[in-house]
């Protein structure tokens, strides 16, 4: 499963880099993508099961609590604010990939075990608390920092 977040991650990583979408939004969406899962998930999932949708690997609801947790951000690659400079474009997506795979490890963690096949997984999923505020921290800095008049951001140099 390792092998999968990693193409996941690198997927994410260069739609994020291509895009040129700041950071900031996209990782206030992928708090809220979340806590959709969180709220949702169970839901959405019970609804696939009775349409008759059934995944043998990975299982539905890992699928479905990683797609919850991606959407509104994937959705916001589409939209927003752009960077200018390839390395703020770089730490930006790479930010973004990797906050996607921690929230999608705690996901797998917490809802197939057997799955975890490294201790990154239990890692992520004992962090997630503070990978969320952390990243509420970072997306708030990187939008008010955007957000500075140009006579700041010049004496900020």
């Amino acid at each position: 499963m390792t092998i999968n977040l990693i193409i996941v991650g690198v997927v994410v990583f260069v739609l994020a880099y291509l895009s040129k979408r700041r950071f900031g939004l996209l990782g206030l969406a992928l708090v809220a993508g979340t806590i959709v899962s969180s709220n949702w998930a169970a839901s959405v999932n019970s609804m696939l099961q009775a349409q008759g949708v059934s995944l043998s690997f990975p299982p539905l609801s890992i699928v479905v609590a990683g797609f919850l947790i991606a959407l509104p951000a994937l959705l916001l690659l589409l939209v927003g604010t752009t960077y200018h400079k390839k390395w703020q474009r770089i730490i930006g997506s790479a930010l973004f990939a990797g906050f996607l795979v921690c929230f999608i490890a705690a996901t797998i963690y917490r809802q197939a075990p057997a799955l975890a096949d490294s201790n990154l997984f239990a890692l992520a999923a004992n962090l997630q608390s503070a990978l969320l505020l952390l990243l509420v921290v970072l997306s708030l800095a990187d939008i008010i920092v955007h957000h500075l008049p140009k006579k700041q951001k010049a004496a900020h140099k």
